[in-house]
């Protein structure tokens, strides 16, 4: 096991620790339920101070990969389900007021019945792993309204789909994200559950304050999430003025953006994205405007500088 940690550790800190430990777990080098050896033989094995140990043992319990159990010590534990925790307390707390739109749920009275259209789609779905992954109708579709020239797209089960697969492939244990504060709130379980650390961006009614966003870059961030439009819970949505000033901060960076567009044709202003004026970053975007148990989200996939 130490072998296996060694192999993968790439710098001598607690945050490299538990990122070597993360990855050895992800490679199956390191299964589900493997005690992990005492942290002074750890730290004697791998020349680290004990209390370099302890913090990285720290980092891997809070995200749910390790487990202790008293004189039993300490060992891998599987990830538990990564629920919307936050969320699911929104949803059952109570609340003063008349009409409570903070979980974007909408009035299913409100939706359209999409029974009779579905049903009389002719084209057929994909037939192998070389089709395209999106029919050319659709594509189509997407692209005509798509607010910038996306190199590819596909289609996803939803929002939370597509960032919890941007997420996963992009961003490692340890990582620091911007995220709007506040921001929607099934986000931060999200990351959460993959270990990454977030830093909040404070908000005005343009969007997230440049200034603010800049700083979090001075602070290492690899990565921030936005809402272009009709910002949950804020409804702020970015102006193109305020679109010119982010991209002049995120200029020259190797920032991942990943903006959820999720009210989509609903929102009462123009689709706008960081995509515009930053046209070779690494980007995602999602757009999910119908019913939950029916909605499909288009995602713009992300190309490497």
């Amino acid at each position: 096991m130490i072998d296996a940690i060694k192999a993968r550790l790439d710098e001598p800190t607690s945050r490299g620790l538990a990122d070597a430990v993360s990855h050895a777990i992800r490679d199956g080098a390191i299964k589900d339920g493997d005690r992990l050896p005492p942290i002074r033989a750890v730290a004697t094995s791998l020349h680290l101070s004990p209390t370099t140990v302890s913090a990285a043992w720290g980092l891997l319990g809070r995200a749910g990969a390790i487990r202790t159990d008293g004189r039993r010590g300490t060992s891998v534990s599987s990830p538990g389900p990564v629920g919307p925790a936050r969320y699911r307390r929104a949803l059952e707390s109570d609340t003063s007021f008349l009409l409570d739109l903070s979980t974007g749920v909408p009035d299913p009275a409100l939706l359209p019945d999409l029974g009779p259209t579905l049903s009389g789609l002719r084209s057929s779905a994909p037939s192998s792993y070389l089709d395209d992954a999106v029919l050319p109708d659709l594509l189509d579709v997407l692209r005509s309204d798509w607010p910038y020239e996306a190199e590819r797209m596909t289609v996803v089960d939803g929002a939370m789909d597509a960032l919890s697969q941007i997420a996963s492939i992009s961003l490692r244990f340890g990582d620091a994200v911007a995220v709007e504060q506040p921001c929607f709130p099934p986000l931060l379980d999200l990351l959460d559950a993959l270990g990454v650390r977030t830093v909040g961006v404070a908000m005005d009614d343009d969007g997230v304050i440049p200034a603010e966003l800049a700083g979090a870059i001075e602070r290492g961030i690899v990565a921030v999430f936005l809402q272009p439009r009709a910002q949950n819970p804020t409804g702020a949505s970015l102006t193109p003025t305020r679109v010119t000033e982010l991209a002049a901060v995120l200029a020259n960076t190797e920032v991942l953006i990943v903006e959820d567009d999720s009210a989509g044709a609903v929102a009462s202003t123009p689709a706008i994205s960081l995509g515009r004026a930053l046209q070779d970053v690494v980007s995602g975007e999602v757009s999910s405007v119908y019913a939950p148990s029916e909605q499909e989200s288009a995602t713009a996939l992300p190309h490497l500088r």
